[in-house]
């Protein structure tokens, strides 16, 4: 079986986003600046709060103290809601920028070649051999094929340059 297709420069930000979203220390890293966040924010909120309360025992409420409390409790809220979604944002930024410095050596018309052995892949003036032994894992999302092989290799192709969901489907059982 022989598929033709491109990889652009987007094919490499969702490349990097994917493997991002499907690393576990990635995810831990995040998880743990956003607990840590949300903490500060909360403690300086509660240390605010009680602050409040002994200087107000018996007399009026210090409105500056309280609004400083109500800010930090509304910080901690949004740090912990949307801190993902930032280093997401930020991420992809760096992808792009990357992908630019990247140029033509990422984004090229391939042709990929599939036997019952390995998967040949053509590019510019190299050629690349997949061996399918080698595959760990088969992936489609966001309408790419995700081809992962124990080196630390990412083979992505386009469900685009399949002509019909069955030929897509056909290609994925022969890798596996």
């Amino acid at each position: 079986m022989e598929i033709k297709f491109e990889n652009t420069l987007d094919d490499y930000v969702k490349l990097g986003l994917f493997m991002l979203k499907n690393s576990k220390s990635h995810n831990s890293t995040i998880n743990k600046a956003r607990l840590v966040g949300t903490g500060v924010f909360s403690i300086t909120a509660l240390v605010y709060g009680i602050i409040l309360f002994w200087t107000s025992a018996g007399r009026e409420l210090n409105p500056t103290i309280l609004i400083c409390t109500i800010l930090f409790v509304i910080l901690a809220i949004l740090n912990y809601v949307t801190y993902p979604r930032l280093m997401n944002n930020r991420t992809r930024k760096l992808l792009v920028k990357q992908a630019k410095e990247l140029g033509d050596e990422y984004a090229c018309r391939k042709i990929a070649k599939i036997n019952e052995k390995e998967i040949i892949v053509e590019k510019l003036n190299a050629t690349i051999n997949y061996s399918l032994k080698s595959v760990v894992k088969v992936e489609v999302e966001d309408g790419y094929i995700y081809i992962m092989f124990k080196e630390l290799k990412v083979l992505v192709i386009p469900c685009s340059a399949f002509g019909s969901e069955e030929e897509k489907n056909r290609f994925i059982k022969l890798i596996n």
